[in-house]
C-alpha cells in the first residue's frame, strides 16, 4: 500500500516564537497511527525538541540526540506518532524559524523513523476505512459522516454516456443534489461498447465536515445515470 501524506505545516521565515515556546499555533493531532516527517532549518543554532501531550501530561523529547542543530542547515526527522497524542516543536534558543514543514505519513511503511532519543524504529501499517456501493445514483450517500481524508476512489461506469461523481464536504442529510455546490467533481468515461468506463484515483483530499457523494449525468446537476455506477472508496 502506498503512503498517504497530509500536510500540517509549510512554515517559512516564522517569527521567533521565544525560547522553549511552541512554534506552531496549534498542536498537530495525527488522524491515525503513523509518523510525522519533519523538515526544519533554524536561523540560530539550537537544540530542537518535539512536544507531545495527551491533554494532561506533556513531555519534551530532543531530536538529533539533543545536539544543537546548526544555523541555516536543513534537517529532516521522521518520528512515530499516534492520534492519542498531539505534537508541537520548540527550540531551546530563540530565533527565526527559516522553515518548518510537517507531513503526516499514513497507510504504508513510513520507513526508518527516528525516535526522540536518536534511535530508529520501524513504520506502522494500518488499514484504511473502505466503502463500496454497487449502485451509486443521484442520491447523496455517505463515505464518512465525519471529517476525513479521501485517499482512494475507484468508479466504474457501465453506461454508454459519461457520468459524474460529485463530492461534498457536507453531511449527506444537508446535501440537495443539483442545488448544493460540490467541492470536487470527477468525470467517469462512458462504456465504449466493449469496456466499462472507469477512473482509479488517489485524491488525498481532506474534508473538514464529512465526505458525501452522488453519481449524476452532469457535473453539478441531479440527473440519475440509467444504470448505477460501481464505486469503491477509502478514507482515513
Amino acid at each position: 500500500m502506498a503512503d498517504h501524506l497530509i500536510n500540517h505545516s509549510n512554515g517559512f521565515d516564522i517569527t521567533a516564537p521565544g525560547a522553549n515556546t511552541s512554534i506552531l499555533a496549534s498542536n498537530i493531532t495525527p488522524k491515525r497511527a503513523g509518523s510525522l516527517a519533519v523538515t526544519v532549518s533554524l536561523t540560530t543554532a539550537s537544540v530542537f525538541n518535539v512536544l507531545a501531550t495527551d491533554g494532561t501530561t506533556t513531555h519534551l523529547w530532543g531530536l538529533n540526540s539533543s545536539t544543537a542543530l546548526n544555523a541555516a542547515d536543513v534537517y529532516r526527522f521522521v518520528i512515530d506518532a499516534v492520534p492519542a497524542l498531539s505534537y508541537n516543536f520548540q527550540g531551546e534558543t530563540d530565533g527565526v524559524i527559516e522553515t518548518l514543514i510537517v507531513n503526516e505519513v499514513m497507510g504504508g511503511i513510513a520507513g526508518s523513523a527516528q525516535s526522540a532519543g536518536g534511535g530508529t524504529t520501524g513504520g506502522t501499517v494500518t488499514a484504511d476505512t473502505m466503502v463500496f456501493d454497487s449502485d451509486a445514483d443521484n442520491t447523496a450517500q455517505v463515505i464518512s459522516s465525519a471529517a476525513g481524508t479521501l485517499v482512494h476512489l475507484h468508479v466504474i461506469n457501465p453506461n454508454t454516456a459519461k457520468a459524474f461523481v460529485q463530492l461534498f464536504d457536507v453531511a449527506a442529510g444537508s446535501v440537495t443534489v443539483g442545488t448544493t455546490t460540490p467541492n470536487q467533481v470527477y468525470v467517469i468515461p462512458a462504456n465504449d461498447g466493449t469496456n466499462d468506463g472507469a477512473i482509479d484515483l488517489n485524491p488525498q483530499v481532506a474534508f473538514g465536515t464529512a465526505i458525501t457523494y452522488a453519481a449524476t449525468t452532469t457535473a453539478t446537476g441531479n440527473g440519475d445515470p440509467t444504470t448505477g455506477l460501481i464505486l469503491s472508496a477509502a478514507y482515513v
